[in-house]
């Protein structure tokens, strides 16, 4: 069945995205910490077909990856990366929403 493997991948990207905000959060609140490196999250795809020395993720996914910044903080950016993992996160919870709408009228076709 797909519908696991779909499911994997919707929560690593939803995990991706809790990271995302956490990330941010730590840049706001640390906007005027001497020395402190803003962090930066990337994310990655998880191939769901990975070889014996890769991580493994049935059906795929999202990896998120911390790194720290040169620099200063941004505050216009980071209220801009705060908007962009809202979107992520509703479109994920949407399809997660969907998802078990599907499975509940799967199970009602065969009973």
């Amino acid at each position: 069945m797909i519908l696991p493997g779909v499911l994997t991948a919707t929560v690593s990207a939803l995990r991706a995205e809790s990271t995302r905000v956490a990330a941010v959060a730590d840049n706001v609140v640390n906007i005027r910490t001497p020395g402190y490196a803003p962090k930066t999250v990337r994310t990655t795809s998880v191939d769901a077909a990975a070889g014996p020395n890769t991580v493994r993720n049935p059906g795929g996914g999202i990896r998120a990856t911390v790194f720290e910044d040169d620099g200063d903080v941004d505050l216009g950016g980071e209220f801009t990366r705060l908007i962009q993992a809202r979107t992520a996160y509703d479109a994920g919870v949407a399809f997660l929403r969907t998802a078990d709408e599907v499975a509940g009228q799967t199970v009602d076709i065969k009973t």
